[in-house]
Order: C-alpha cells, then sequence, then structure tokens
C-alpha cells in the first residue's frame, strides 16, 4: 500500500483513513467488485453491485460500468463537449458504496472509464499506468515525478497533466495525476474534487459537486502563488550563483545552466497551467 508524500501544487498529505481505504480498494478482487448500470422508467441511472437489485425485466440489459479489470477504453467524439467546473450548475453523481468506499465511473480524456475511489483527503488524482500508456502520455526518464512511500519504501512515481476528468455532468480540464503501477483503479483526490464544493447523500448514493469559485483546477490561491514562488526563487538562486562565481570549472557552468533549462521550463509549463484555468494574475505572485 502507498500513501502520497507531496505533490504540487497541492502539498497536504492524505489522511490515514485515505491510505486504510485504498488498501481495501486494493485488495478486493476486481471480479467480485462489478458495477452495474440500468435506467428505469423516469430515465435516471442506476448503479449496483448486486445484480439481484435490477428489475428483472431489466437484468439482461443491465450494463457493467467496468470490465473485469475495471477499465473500459472507447473512441472519443471527433468534437468532445467541453464542460467546465467554473459553470454554475449543480452536478450529481452517482457512487456505489463498497466497505465504506465511495466508487464511481470517472470519464479520463474522453476515451476512458475508470472505477475510482472517491478521497478528498488524497492530493490528486492517481491512475493505473496501464491506463496512462493507453492513452499516450510520456512516462520516461524525463517525466517529472514525485516521491511516494510504499510498504517495500519510497519510490519516485511520474506525475502528469490529464487533459481532462469528468464524474457524470462533472467535468475538469488540465487536471494534476500521479500515475501508479500498483493500482488497478483510479482514485480521485483534490486536484478533482477541490474544485467543488461537495456533499454526500448516502441515502440516494449520490455526491453533489458545486463549482467552487475560490479555486482554480483543484488549487487555491495559496497553492498557486506558492507553486511560482517556489520556481522563481528557485530560478533566482541559480542566476545568482552564477552571477556570482566566475571562476566555476566548465562542467558546473554546464550542470547549472541544465538546471536553469529546466526551471524555464516549468515555470512555462505552469504559466500555461494558469492560463488555460484561468487563474488571476494576483494569485501568481
Amino acid at each position: 500500500m502507498w500513501v502520497l508524500r507531496h505533490a504540487l501544487p497541492r502539498e497536504r498529505r492524505p489522511s490515514r483513513a485515505c491510505a486504510a481505504l485504498l488498501g481495501i480498494l486494493l485488495c478486493t478482487p476486481a471480479a467480485g467488485a462489478e458495477i452495474y448500470r440500468w435506467v428505469d422508467a423516469s430515465g435516471r441511472e442506476h448503479f449496483t453491485q448486486n445484480l439481484s437489485q435490477v428489475p428483472p425485466e431489466q437484468r439482461r440489459d443491465a450494463q457493467p460500468a467496468a470490465t473485469r479489470d475495471r477499465i473500459q477504453i472507447y473512441d472519443a467524439p471527433a468534437a468532445a463537449k467541453r464542460r467546465g467546473a467554473r459553470s454554475s450548475r449543480e452536478h450529481r453523481v452517482p457512487f456505489v458504496s463498497q466497505a465504506s468506499v465511495m466508487l464511481v465511473q470517472a470519464k479520463i480524456d474522453d476515451r476512458i472509464q475508470l472505477t475510482s475511489l472517491v478521497d478528498s483527503g488524497a492530493s490528486v488524482v492517481v491512475i493505473p499506468t496501464g491506463v496512462a500508456r493507453s492513452l499516450g502520455y510520456d512516462l520516461g526518464p524525463g517525466t517529472r515525478r514525485i516521491a511516494m512511500s510504499t510498504a517495500n519504501g519510497t519510490v519516485m512515481q511520474p506525475v502528469i497533466t490529464l487533459r481532462s476528468v469528468q464524474l457524470g455532468s462533472a467535468r475538469v480540464e488540465n487536471v494534476s495525476a500521479v500515475v501508479s503501477d500498483s493500482m488497478n483503479s483510479g482514485l480521485i483526490g483534490g486536484s478533482f474534487i477541490n474544485n467543488f464544493v461537495y456533499q454526500v447523500d448516502a441515502a440516494s448514493q449520490v455526491i453533489v459537486l458545486k463549482p467552487n469559485d475560490r479555486v482554480r483546477s483543484g488549487a487555491s490561491r495559496s497553492q498557486w502563488s506558492r507553486s511560482f514562488r517556489e520556481v522563481r526563487g528557485a530560478l533566482q538562486n541559480v542566476d545568482r550563483y552564477l552571477t556570482e562565481n566566475q571562476l566555476l570549472d566548465a562542467a558546473r557552468v554546464r550542470e547549472l545552466e541544465a538546471r536553469r533549462s529546466e526551471l524555464q521550463n516549468r515555470l512555462a509549463e505552469l504559466e500555461r497551467a494558469a492560463n488555460h484555468a484561468e487563474v488571476p494574475q494576483a494569485w501568481r505572485e
């Protein structure tokens, strides 16, 4: 089992409950977690793990909401409809309760339907390595990584930016995500959930999401500001060191120039993400 240690732009560690719930999810056989979907006479969608709860006349047509490995892959529409989290509408997302865990169907990049655990205590969204590769993400040596604690010690896991994550009608674009090779399900954490104010209707098994105007792309003003300050501060330190130390050997200069280039690229990436998320300029200072 692993838990997140930190992730930019959000750095809060998940609760112990998150690790415990994730352990439950990982230890549950996939075949025993089949989720069925059916539509009642009023047109409302229902999800259940127990086929006997589906009306008899609907059972033959009841659709599993996930395959044996909890993943469905399909072609995205030619022009996927864009619906941002900052719209004024309320979103109602059905979930299935399993051993006190809320499982939902998350659509990743308009192409993959992934059964996922919802946990607002986790810093970011997490997806399996196989899903990231199916979507064409580069997980090579040049991909940024963060430290993660596992039962076998600390490991470095890739961090990517998903084009979109969607639960029901609630959609967020440019979502920070960790790629894990120890999971066959997803985890919906703060980089998605923090875009909303949410309530859980346990009786109806529905999560109600309302847009949260105090965040952009899952991060608050202080988190965006801290991310910018950290990268700019590191870049300034490198520039200052190069300016104040004129007698450095050529190898050391090359090393520092490579570091400066890396930081400049990170700052450019952060600016692009902020522009897309419509982050106010005051949040970037």
